[in-house]
């Protein structure tokens, strides 16, 4: 017998239409030794790169770098989006996204190293729109409402309209893998967005909290 319990609603729902500050870097400094016991102060790195690009937009974002012993600077960066270009003696990423590239990159991290001593931003997301585009993601529900463990989750309807409630369009995404998408061609005005998942045996859960945003 299926059990038709209601799926419990994933939250926080994480819409990255917009995505906030990566947090602090990690700029403490730290005295250590080299193998002759000559002391050597950690290289310091610091910025905030932009969390948004535009399709047909140069991107760019430059770390400010600086060591205390006046040491030779090496770079390196970890998921580096396949658009965007790397420099390891400046740290310097940039690149021009197209149309194909529109979607969220995440947990870009930047460092830096003097050869003793590695110091990183704060991992960051990269979100790339085009003109008429919004790119949504949200957390996966584990749950059903009854509290018992989600097991046979199915998929996911994305729903939005022009009217917070009133979602006269809609995106099925039949799988469960898939936790973010892209809806381009929208019409300016304020768009309003929610999801639903749904099991293997079609029962939904109710709408994600709503999120909203201007196309021009």
């Amino acid at each position: 017998m299926v059990s038709l319990h209601r799926l419990k609603r994933a939250h926080p729902i994480a819409f990255l239409i917009v995505l906030g500050a990566c947090g602090d870097d990690d700029t403490s400094t730290t005295t250590s030794h080299d193998s002759n016991g000559t002391a050597n102060s950690a290289p310091v790195i610091d910025g905030t790169p932009s969390a948004e690009a535009a399709v047909g937009v140069p991107y760019e974002f430059v770390p400010n770098a600086i060591d205390a012993d006046e040491e030779v600077l090496t770079f390196a960066v970890d998921n580096r989006p396949g658009w965007a270009t790397f420099s390891p003696t400046t740290g310097r990423i940039s690149g021009t996204p197209t149309t194909s590239h529109a979607g969220i990159y995440r947990n870009i991290v930047i460092s830096v190293s003097d050869g003793k001593a590695t110091r990183s931003l704060n991992p960051f997301s990269i979100t790339v729109t085009s003109d008429g585009s919004v790119t949504l993601s949200w957390q996966a529900p584990t749950k059903n409402t009854d509290g018992t463990t989600l097991t046979n989750l199915a998929g996911y309807r994305v729903h939005y309209g022009t009217e917070p409630g009133n979602y006269t369009e809609s995106v099925h995404l039949a799988d469960q893998a898939l936790t973010s998408v892209v809806i381009e061609n929208l019409a300016p005005a304020r768009w309003y967005f929610a999801v639903k998942a749904y099991n293997s045996a079609g029962i939904e859960s109710d709408f994600s909290d709503s999120v909203n945003k201007l196309t021009e």
